[in-house]
């Protein structure tokens, strides 16, 4: 088991401390959201902490619209960029199948050296 340091230590013990007072921390939470005379936004507050406790934090969704223009010689560009990539792919294929089928030859069929290429 690791030894434990100063500041794991230290941070357990105000931990434990928060802990032992959570019951009253809520019950003093409680009371202000009920307290009368506290400010409404006061008491808001306490109701929105109380709430967080309870439930959990409220998500909050968040919407942006973009407007992206691409001018006619970039959307070109980008075509003739993927029409290139195709092409690649497409030839990258072709020596794939090319080899399989070479690997379908007989050993007798393969040439030994580069010598026998020629």
């Amino acid at each position: 088991m690791a030894k434990k340091t100063t500041s794991s230590r230290t941070l357990e013990a105000i931990n434990n401390l928060a802990r032992s007072h959570s019951k009253q921390a809520i019950q003093t939470i409680a009371n202000i959201m009920k307290d009368d005379d506290a400010s409404d936004a006061v008491r808001l507050k306490a109701a929105e902490l109380m709430l967080d406790r309870a439930v959990g934090k409220a998500t909050m969704k968040v919407e942006k619209t973009i407007d992206i223009s691409i001018q006619s010689q970039h959307l070109e560009a980008i075509k003739a960029a993927a029409v290139l990539r195709l092409k690649a792919l497409e030839a990258n294929e072709a020596k794939v199948q090319y080899v399989e089928n070479r690997a379908d030859l007989t050993i007798e069929h393969v040439p030994a050296t580069r010598h026998d290429l020629a």
